[in-house]
């Protein structure tokens, strides 16, 4: 399996064996129609017994992905990313149709990720950000009129700047600033782990079980290593809005907006928890803007 650019591996493979079955990689057909028109752009891998589904077309990937959507959004289970990693928090990982609702039974109060993410950023309620978004589009075109040079970097910038300020209300550093770097080291640890094949325990999921001193499981080290990352990637930016909130400056952003919404009568602390693993998912989005 590739470990990088697997995009790049996965259309040529679609287009070498999407035709013709092989004995490893199989030409599928949810529907004869869909096959029929789209000929390669569907194919089936087999990774040690796991099946793994590419579409290479925009065309298939609309009518499984969209319009089939309560059929063909499950996830897998990925036990390097949400059992060792700690990223069971992030809903693009969780398994389409699992319980995602945090119940407090003495309240009747539904909190969810997915729901909070809508209340907060429906088009109406998204507009009251755009002045940020405007700020980070002026400050890019400033550093480019300073330096013309370096115009990803300039644009990462710009795409951190933006979702700091519209998650938590937070200024960030011209360079390195200690958010964004923790964000980029978690976001690099998910893009090793996310590849399909890359850690054995995401085949055999009983190997999260062997103990971290054995020779052969280095992949516990490491996920030990990364999980860290994960808890400082959504720990201090929100400990650090908290702080900005109770001493009465801050700048409001979705976490403030949220927090206003808290229903008293329920498990404060639960919610408070669903907000900031909510702001966390948005935090780690910044790594893959660019």
């Amino acid at each position: 399996m590739p470990k990088t650019l697997e995009c790049v591996t996965y259309h040529k493979w679609s287009q070498e064996f999407g035709e013709e079955p092989s004995s490893k990689l199989l030409a599928t057909q949810p529907t004869p129609n869909l096959a029929i028109n789209l000929d390669s752009d569907i194919i089936h891998l087999d990774v040690l017994g796991r099946s793994i589904i590419v579409l290479d077309s925009e065309e298939a990937t609309t009518e499984l992905l969209e319009k089939r959507s309560s059929l063909y959004s499950g996830r897998p289970r990925m036990p390097m990313i949400n059992e060792l990693m700690g990223r069971s928090f992030d809903f693009g990982f969780m398994t389409y149709g699992k319980m995602l609702v945090f119940l407090e039974i003495l309240g009747l109060i539904i909190f969810t990720r997915r729901s909070m993410m809508h209340q907060q950023f429906h088009p109406n309620a998204a507009t009251r950000f755009q002045p940020y978004e405007l700020k980070a589009c002026h400050g890019l075109l400033r550093r480019l009129l300073d330096d013309p040079t370096n115009l990803l970097e300039k644009l990462r910038h710009m795409a951190g700047e933006t979702i700091m300020e519209i998650a938590y209300g937070l200024q960030i550093q011209e360079k390195d600033d200690p958010y964004i770097v923790a964000a980029e080291r978690a976001g690099e640890s998910i893009s090793i782990a996310a590849v399909q094949g890359a850690f054995l325990v995401d085949v055999l999921p009983i190997l999260k079980y062997v103990p971290d001193w054995m020779p052969f499981a280095g992949f516990k080290r490491r996920a030990k290593e990364w999980r860290e990352l994960t808890l400082a990637m959504v720990n201090h930016p929100f400990q650090a809005t908290m702080r900005n909130i109770e001493s009465g400056h801050f700048t409001p952003s979705f976490v403030s907006y949220s927090l206003e919404n808290i229903d008293e009568a329920g498990d404060v602390e639960l919610q408070k928890d669903v907000i900031k693993s909510t702001a966390g998912i948005m935090y780690s989005g910044q790594h893959t803007c660019l």
